[in-house]
């Protein structure tokens, strides 16, 4: 209902990244986060659905872009092609929409959630490292009485969306 007094609705990223629409996020009122390079949010799914165990992988990678939300300079911005063919690297625009392919992640599940889920789950997700156009980051989940349900640590790639979004047939990755 989105009359919360410290967390609001937040707008859904773009139409790009599809499963993001199956969630609803709640970010702090006001864009306060807790600290630099890190952003909390509760999550539910959009269509009431719960959570379960089997959808904790869902959820630590449904968070808000870091890249998105801070300030970066072009250094950390700068990524390779990736194929290592030594063509030129590339700045990826910070008004272009992004793509992070997942590189690797890792799950620890601390706490099995009940058997007929949950509607809530609220996730902090801490960037560790931004640079050279990837992103070091750790996803801790907690429940809604603040209990450590799961930590998930990513390496993702920053890539401009059109990277995805080529119709060529082959993979760019």
């Amino acid at each position: 209902d989105n009359t919360d007094p410290n967390w609001a609705r937040a707008h859904r990223p773009s139409t790009f990244r599809k499963a993001a629409a199956r969630t609803q996020w709640y970010l702090p009122r006001h864009g306060r986060q807790p600290a630099p390079a890190t952003a909390d949010e509760w999550i539910c799914l959009a269509d009431g659905g719960r959570f379960t165990q089997t959808s904790l992988g869902f959820v630590v990678d449904q968070f808000p872009q870091i890249v998105e939300m801070y300030p970066l300079d072009e250094q950390q911005l700068t990524a390779g092609n990736g194929d290592g063919d030594g063509r030129e690297e590339k700045t990826v625009k910070r008004t272009t929409t992004k793509w992070y392919p997942t590189v690797l992640l890792n799950l620890e599940v601390k706490k099995a959630l009940p058997e007929e889920g949950v509607e809530w789950l609220f996730v902090r997700v801490r960037a560790k490292r931004i640079e050279n156009g990837r992103m070091d980051l750790e996803v801790v989940v907690l429940d809604e009485v603040e209990e450590l349900v799961a930590v998930s640590n990513h390496v993702c790639l920053i890539l401009g969306a059109e990277r995805n979004m080529e119709r060529s047939g082959t993979s760019k990755i």
